[in-house]
């Protein structure tokens, strides 16, 4: 069985209804600034990933708050914990999360690291807070 298949008995046929579509930018999103909208990513990424008890142990060893500000920060100390693997796993539930804070559709592009997916992500909130005003 193809996945295809697979997500087409789970859904149904795919409606023009179905497709994603960015969404405008909110007012509220708008006013938030990008540090804070990633610092949650971070968050709710680990806390998906690890779950709370997870998440809480990561944020009681380590300074979130500074981490998610540098994303190579953040990449080093989450190979620290889980070696590259792992961390590559975290990063893109973060990554997801993110995305979908902003209302953009995280495509995954091999080769890139996670700080210039952060930083295309930086791009495109400062492109949409832009257009929103």
């Amino acid at each position: 069985m193809n996945l295809y298949f697979i997500i087409y008995i789970a859904r149904g046929p795919a409606s023009e209804k179905s497709l994603w579509r960015p969404e405008p930018m909110s007012q509220q999103l708008a006013s938030r600034s990008f540090d804070n909208i990633m610092r949650e990513s971070v968050v709710n990424g680990l806390t998906y990933s690890l779950g709370k008890g997870g998440e809480t142990v990561i944020e009681r060893t380590c300074d979130l708050n500074a981490a998610s500000a540098h994303p190579s920060t953040l990449h080093s100390m989450l190979s620290s914990f889980f070696n590259d693997v792992g961390a590559s796993v975290l990063e893109r539930q973060i990554l997801r999360q993110l995305y979908d804070e902003i209302g953009e559709r995280y495509v995954e592009t091999p080769g890139d690291s996670f700080e210039s997916h952060v930083n295309q992500a930086r791009s495109l909130y400062e492109s949409q807070k832009g257009r929103a005003r």
